[in-house]
């Protein structure tokens, strides 16, 4: 597997624009899938100005989503008020009706809601790896359901807790929302930005394993006969091939490489990139004996 990792990464240095192409079609599957079983959570509270006695009414928006059926949603923490209102992307307002788990040391928490929505997947995320790509969707500033990307930057640890640092744009509004792998699991739960003046893209989110193991089983029973979002992107893929001309041997083949080795078919996936290099190497020998 090493070595399959091993040339894969020369493969795509050859042929940067596919992984671009690729990526941006799972981002496309993760929105479409999921994108309805995230929600806004809003709170509206009074606030004493800086300097004065008098207060005034301000709402800040936050993140969560579904993690099963029955309306059982997970976001961060400190957005669980009394005064917490949660919207679907219809439109729909849902009152909190129950806080089955809060921890406020990690900043989670589960609530339930009167409503049924699409389980998301929860991922490992002992498993994430730093550069690892990674799609965001949340709630910036009360924009609901907004996609973003990045790459998995560094893995931190403060106090006795880990975090994963990560380059997608996210805002306030962003917290509590889902950061998904390329397979379409959520991985992390946004908790927020580093701020500082000279501070770029310093952003952190709370490693989905510290959900209780009683919940990440509870999803998993409730997603594992979810289609996978490498499955459901197969017939992506696929259109991207019709389209090359056939002539272009190279890229047809690291195309469906790449493909197969996303559909975890690893050893299909070996085989054709071993024809990638055995066309390169019938190239290289073909412009010597020109030369």
């Amino acid at each position: 597997m090493k070595g399959l990792r091993i040339f894969l990464a020369s493969l795509l240095i050859l042929n940067g624009c596919v992984f671009s192409s690729i990526g941006y079609e799972l981002s496309k599957d993760i929105y479409k899938n999921y994108s309805n079983s995230i929600l806004l959570i809003s709170n509206e509270e009074d606030q004493i100005e800086s300097g004065s006695h008098q207060s005034q009414r301000v709402i800040s928006f936050g993140t969560a989503f579904a993690i099963d059926k029955s309306g059982l949603l997970l976001t961060s923490a400190h957005l669980v008020k009394d005064s917490s209102v949660i919207k679907d992307s219809s439109g729909r307002i849902f009152p909190i009706l129950d806080i089955p788990w809060k921890n406020d040391d990690i900043d989670l928490a589960l609530v339930k809601i009167a409503g049924h929505f699409k389980p998301i997947p929860l991922g490992d995320s002992a498993k994430v790896e730093v550069g690892e790509e990674i799609a965001v969707i949340s709630n910036p500033s009360g924009f609901q359901n907004t996609l973003s990307k990045g790459i998995v930057s560094a893995r931190r640890k403060q106090g006795k807790f880990d975090y994963i640092q990560h380059t997608s744009a996210i805002s306030p509004g962003s917290s509590g929302g889902p950061i998904f792998d390329e397979d379409g699991n959520v991985i992390a739960i946004i908790q927020g930005i580093y701020a500082s003046p000279n501070a770029q893209n310093l952003n952190f989110a709370i490693p989905v394993n510290y959900l209780p193991e009683k919940y990440l089983k509870l999803n998993k029973a409730q997603t594992q006969t979810e289609p996978k979002i490498r499955a459901e992107s197969d017939n992506s893929y696929f259109k991207l091939l019709q389209g090359l001309n056939s002539a272009n041997y190279l890229e047809a083949y690291i195309l469906r490489g790449l493909l197969k080795n996303k559909l975890q078919d690893y050893a299909g996936a070996l085989v054709e990139f071993q024809a990638a290099q055995s066309f390169l190497q019938f190239q290289a020998n073909k412009n010597k004996k020109v030369n």
